[in-house]
Parts: C-alpha cells; sequence; structure tokens
C-alpha cells in the first residue's frame, strides 16, 4: 500500500503491523486510517507543548520504537532537538511551564492520583480547546502500541537508546 510505504521511508519505521491489519481485516484497517488524523491535532497549542505531551504520554508505553516515531516528528515540526532530548531524558530540566506539561501528560496517561490536582493548575494556564487538543495528544498515544502488540508485533514495543 503506498501511503504506508512512503510513511515507512519517510520516518524510517516499521509498518509490519498496520501491512498486518490491512492484510486481515480491511475494514478494521480503514477505521485505523480515519484514525490517524486524531494524533496530529494541535491548532491552538504551540509545538512546544503539544510535542512534550506527546512524547511524554507515549513514555508511559515502553514503546521504544513509537517514540523514536514521535522525536522524529517532533524535530519535523519544528521543536528543537535539545528540548526533545530533555522531554526524554531529563524532564526535570524542563522550563516550570512544559514540566507542568510533561507532568500532566504522563499522570494523565498513567492515570496517577495526582491528575486531578494537575489538571486544575493546566486549566488556569491554557484554554478549554488547548486542553482539549492536549487531551486528544495523550489518549492518541496509546492507540498504536496498543494495536501493534494485540497483533503479535511485541518485537517493536521495547525501550531502546533513541536517535535525534
Amino acid at each position: 500500500m503506498e501511503f504506508i510505504d512512503n510513511f515507512e521511508k519517510h520516518y524510517d519505521y516499521d509498518c509490519s503491523y498496520m501491512r498486518k491489519l490491512a492484510r486481515s481485516a480491511p475494514k478494521a484497517f480503514e477505521s485505523f486510517v480515519n484514525f490517524l488524523p486524531m494524533g496530529q491535532i494541535g491548532e491552538s497549542l504551540p509545538a512546544e507543548v503539544l510535542w512534550t505531551a506527546k512524547i511524554s504520554a507515549m513514555l508511559t508505553e515502553d514503546c521504544g520504537a513509537c517514540v523514536q516515531l514521535n522525536i522524529k516528528m517532533a524535530i519535523e515540526a519544528g521543536v528543537s532537538v535539545d528540548l526533545v532530548k530533555m522531554i526524554i531524558a531529563n524532564p526535570e530540566k524542563l522550563s516550570k511551564s512544559l514540566k507542568e506539561v510533561y507532568s500532566f501528560a504522563f499522570s494523565v496517561a498513567k492515570n496517577e492520583d495526582n491528575h486531578a490536582e494537575l489538571y486544575e493548575s493546566m486549566s488556569q494556564k491554557y484554554t478549554a480547546e488547548q486542553i482539549s487538543e492536549m487531551a486528544i495528544a495523550i489518549a492518541s498515544t496509546k492507540v498504536y502500541p496498543t494495536i501493534k502488540r494485540s497483533l503479535g508485533e511485541f518485537k517493536s514495543c521495547r525501550l531502546y537508546q533513541f536517535e535525534f
């Protein structure tokens, strides 16, 4: 499929799970393709905020390949390599506002007890539209690793050294 080939080539990302889904269940694959725009929402958020939320949420999935893909996408979206490295390796060094975004997204993705209090603080800094976009971005990060694991594609869902 041309879409899969182009995506795989552009991002140097193993799309075996997409091919498997397309072959075995074309209607399920169509639903998957229709879902893809959900992960690209973020019109009202600065790129640094959006990608801090997405990458920190993705880190909860222990999915090395998916995190690496998000690293590439964040850099492609104009987020600095230094900021992406901080999100991955040194979130405590993020600015106060991005550290809060990181903590919020991570907490929501992990369903930790403190996400409600973090939400209160976030709602003072971000509009309802921005928080909604962040919510969609956080939720979307869980879909890909879940599909991959459900299809038996465990080998690509592991921690590893990231490339910037």
